[in-house]
């Protein structure tokens, strides 16, 4: 990563609310471009059939749009804080694609789920 990406750290997550705003919902985080200007890549928290995302403040994770490589710089770290909540990148894909088209998502959400479920188990 590069000298400028600030990473959503574990305590970024409790004090910036984005963990309380989780609790007990089924989110994943995804990349959108961020600042006054779109100047910088970040993160948004998508709720499952939820239109729209919660954005994450650039004070709590960004990289600048200019920097080569940030678009997937910002992908990977939103990948990795997805598989540390537990969630696989499949689910996580149709999480931040149910933001977009809330109606269309929630039986292939909950059979993901599940599918989930069973993997780990097994």
């Amino acid at each position: 990563m590069s000298a400028d990406f600030k990473p959503f750290s574990p305590e970024g997550r409790a004090q910036s609310g984005a963990d309380q705003y989780m609790r007990g919902r089924l989110c994943a985080f995804a990349p959108v471009l961020t600042g006054s200007n779109d100047e910088m890549f970040g993160l948004g928290i998508a709720t499952a059939n939820e239109p729209g995302y919660m954005p994450v403040s650039p004070f709590w994770c960004s990289v600048s749009a200019a920097t080569p490589g940030a678009y997937r710089a910002m992908c990977e770290h939103a990948d990795a804080l997805n598989r540390e909540r537990g969630l696989s990148p499949e689910l996580a894909t149709l999480i931040v694609a149910s933001s977009m088209f809330p109606n269309d998502y929630r039986e292939r959400i909950a059979r993901q789920v599940e599918r989930d479920k069973a993997k780990a188990a097994s």
